[in-house]
């Protein structure tokens, strides 16, 4: 009797030895499942990821052709500013600012365009100038050495053109300050050219 009683013991010993043993591989295993599926759906993810941003991508090129073919006109070297150093006293011309403002026509027919000088207020309100305010009346600019002229305000159309489809146009400007007793010793004026079509 009592050797049954050892032996039931040693049986029951052996088997939760197994269980334990069983439970230890299930969940080793179970680790191991866990880590391949949190590897693959990740993988799986950067991939979705990559092609989705692949195809945006696409899209953003494709959609900026598009605006390129349909934006008519664009125009370069549109930013400016004048200083002291650009004020004419007794005619002196070497003090004016020159400068190229470039446009291109990316649609296929003539389009009519106008220019305008605006005052940036952006510009000026970072670089603390903004209350250092003039009249545009002093601001004066020729176009391809034509007549002179000033600004009329705080916004002015400076140029009226037509421009043949899918070319380019160059127009050379010069720029100054007249000498005036609202202009301080440290004054300067940040504009900025822009360009829209005219239907």
């Amino acid at each position: 009797m009592r050797t049954t009683v050892k032996r039931n013991k040693k049986i029951l010993k052996n088997s939760s030895n197994e269980i334990s043993h069983t439970i230890k591989k299930m969940k080793e295993k179970e680790i191991k499942y866990t880590i391949i599926l949190v590897s693959f759906f990740f993988i799986l993810f950067c991939f979705i990821g990559y092609y989705t941003l692949k195809i945006n991508e696409s899209e953003m090129k494709h959609l900026k052709m598009k605006n390129l073919q349909e934006d008519t006109i664009a125009l370069s070297g549109n930013l400016i500013t004048l200083t002291n150093d650009n004020i004419i006293i007794n005619n002196k011309k070497d003090r004016q600012i020159e400068t190229e403002l470039i446009i291109e026509n990316n649609y296929h027919k003539t389009t009519t365009y106008q220019i305008t000088f605006t005052k940036d207020e952006y510009m000026a309100k970072q670089c603390g100038c903004l209350k250092d305010d003039f009249p545009n009346s002093t601001i004066h600019y020729t176009i391809n050495d034509s007549e002179e002229k000033e600004c009329t305000s705080t916004s002015t159309i400076i140029e009226k053109g037509t421009i043949t489809g899918n070319s380019k146009k160059t127009l050379f400007l010069k720029m100054w300050m007249t000498q005036s007793e609202f202009l301080k010793q440290d004054s300067h004026f940040h504009g900025y050219f822009s360009i829209e079509e005219i239907k």
